[in-house]
């Protein structure tokens, strides 16, 4: 090697030893990698999950256990439970309606679900078969009579107030079978033949009479016992209507329209009785019919009074119709005012008819032209009421239905 440095031929030997080295043992360690990985045995492939798949996880209370790991795929399908079970027990009736009715539609589903029977009606008296939508008249006695209230009770029995004639009960005798009884007036009992108006309110049958006021009968012992202006807050003992209702907080109210004013009643109340008149702000003190609207934390008292339609939040707060108008409706008083379930609220409007322009009715009758009553006393020169139909109040005001 003439000319070359042999130190610097050993330092590049060295230099490509030190690299070498590791170079081959790297590859000579892969390849017993993969000698060994190839004599390896096979894995069982992984099982795509299913979504319908169960993890079933064993407890002490089941037996037997599937094995640690089992997942069951889909539910097992008992042939005795999916079919159809026999006629004869297939079929279910509501008890109360027969006209609904059902089928169940497997074994499994009629052997889980509870038997199908009312739990508290079974004391309460059915009546007689009325099929759905039809009607049925009863005639109570002869003559010309009215009916003036009618209302039923939670026990069946039905009560109807006869113009000077009592009460009738339509209720089942001994035997089940549904009549007619009478009750009249009594010492302790019923203080009027003249039945002007009926409600249920908290277990009780409250009678409204005609210058005797409230006869009371308890529905479950059958005694009786009177609410006048004698013995209570009563503004007056002419009662004209009874409504009962429930607020949204469960409070229990009783307004009693009278000729006097209006009375609320609250049972259980520390000061149960507050009485409305002109001088809390009612237009009029013969008071024709009362209905209740809740909104929100305010709850409305609507007055159809001789002649006007009063709105009371229960404050200070007093809405006059006569005041503020009527819209397209145009009534100026109402004889019977209802809030349906949508709140809006129902009035059977009249309007008064000067007396120049308005004939007389004919001699009993009594449904189309009533005198015009200002204060206690009827002034049939000043006109008379004339029925305008039906008035609806939403929340856009008031409008005429028909």
């Amino acid at each position: 090697m003439q000319g070359t440095d042999l130190h610097s031929v050993k330092r590049a030997r060295s230099r490509y030893s030190v690299l070498g080295v590791p170079a081959v043992w790297g590859l000579r360690l892969f390849l017993v990698l993969a000698i060994l990985i190839s004599s390896l045995p096979a894995l069982p492939a992984a099982a795509a999950p299913d979504r319908g798949a169960i993890s079933y996880a064993p407890t002490d209370q089941e037996s037997p256990a599937l094995p640690e790991g089992t997942v069951v795929t889909g539910p097992e399908i008992i042939p005795e439970l999916d079919k159809p079970p026999a006629e004869a027990d297939a079929l279910v009736v509501d008890p109360r309606n027969p006209a609904w009715m059902t089928l169940y539609g497997s074994e499994a589903a009629r052997l889980s679900l509870p038997p199908r029977v009312p739990a508290s009606f079974e004391a309460a008296p059915e009546g007689p078969a009325v099929p759905l939508g039809a009607w049925q008249t009863h005639l109570l006695q002869g003559g010309t009579r009215r009916i003036t209230a009618i209302v039923g009770a939670p026990d069946g029995r039905l009560f109807a107030g006869v113009t000077g004639d009592g009460l009738r009960v339509y209720a089942p005798d001994a035997n089940g079978v549904f009549a007619w009884s009478a009750i009249h007036d009594s010492v302790g009992g019923l203080a009027s033949e003249s039945v002007t108006a009926l409600e249920v309110y908290c277990g009780e049958l409250w009678v409204g009479t005609q210058g005797a006021g409230i006869s009371v009968l308890n529905l479950s012992t059958g005694a009786w016992r009177q609410v006048n202006v004698a013995n209570s807050p009563l503004p007056h003992d002419n009662v004209i209507a009874i409504r009962a209702f429930r607020s949204p907080t469960g409070s229990n109210i009783l307004w009693i329209a009278t000729s006097g004013g209006a009375a609320r009643y609250t049972a259980g109340a520390i000061l149960p009785w507050r009485i409305v008149n002109t001088g809390s702000g009612l237009s009029n003190n013969i008071v024709l019919d009362i209905a209740m609207q809740f909104s929100g934390s305010t709850a409305y008292t609507w007055f159809g009074t001789a002649d006007n339609v009063d709105r009371w939040d229960g404050g200070s707060g007093w809405t006059h119709v006569s005041q503020t108008g009527s819209g397209s409706c145009g009534m100026q008083r109402a004889t019977r005012i209802v809030v349906d379930h949508a709140n809006a609220v129902w009035f059977a409007g009249e309007v008064e008819v000067p007396g120049a322009a308005a004939a007389p009715p004919a001699e009993g009758d009594e449904s189309v032209l009533v005198p015009a009553t200002h204060g206690e006393e009827s002034v049939p020169e000043q006109g008379y009421w004339v029925p305008l139909g039906v008035c609806r109040r939403t929340v856009g005001g008031f409008g005429l239905i028909f």
